[in-house]
């Protein structure tokens, strides 16, 4: 029967044929280690050679299972495998989400391209739903972390030209009063200069009057 069957693991109902019939092996390999062991209690003294045989038959029927059932059990376990390579991906594109405190606007730039280009090939079978789903969220979560690094970064922009202007503003009033305090000293010693030479002038023809009278 063995030998006849076909498996075809590629539908459910040959799965469940293939189950069936590895079911089928482990229950006659019951009925004939029980009618081995009735055998024993009429010839006890085949008992050894019996169970001898039972086990023999055991580990036949078992490896006969085994070999009946191994497509159906290869078959689950790259089930496992591709369903726990899905979540592996879906895990990783969330991770792929993680923005460093203080990061620049290019830099999650950099990590929203690689985000919406990862996996973009991948075929997800039935955890489509879920991984659009990943998607969106983290596409969202990651251009509002843009947003606020660009808003961030203009409103320091911002700040840096304030200060500049303010600063040379202040530079230009200082340099100002600079060139007016010069002017002032300029001109405060100009007018003393002024002064001293119309009363020397003042004095020097008083003198000259005075001797002229003298001569006189």
């Amino acid at each position: 029967k063995i030998a006849a069957f076909k498996p075809d693991i590629s539908t459910t109902s040959g799965r469940k044929a293939l189950a069936t019939l590895a079911a089928d092996v482990a229950s006659t390999k019951m009925d004939l280690i029980r009618l081995g062991k009735k055998l024993t209690e009429g010839w006890r003294e085949q008992t050894k050679a019996v169970n001898v045989e039972c086990n023999l038959i055991e580990e036949r029927m078992d490896d006969l299972k085994m070999k009946v059932r191994r497509p159906l059990t290869e078959y689950e376990n790259a089930e496992k495998d591709r369903v726990a390579d899905h979540e592996v991906a879906l895990a990783e594109m969330d991770a792929a989400t993680n923005v460093e405190p203080g990061a620049s606007a290019a830099d999650i730039r950099m990590i929203l391209d690689a985000f919406l280009s990862r996996q973009a090939d991948r075929n997800w079978q039935e955890f489509s739903q879920r991984a659009a789903e990943e998607k969106a969220v983290g596409e969202k979560h990651l251009r509002e972390c843009l947003a606020f690094a660009e808003k961030q970064e203009a409103d320091a922009s911002e700040l840096a030209r304030l200060r500049a202007l303010q600063e040379e503003q202040d530079r230009q009033q200082a340099e100002q009063r600079r060139i007016d305090r010069e002017a002032q000293i300029a001109a405060d010693a100009a007018a003393m200069a002024k002064e001293a030479a119309e009363r020397f002038a003042a004095e020097h023809a008083a003198e000259a009057a005075r001797k002229a009278r003298e001569a006189h």
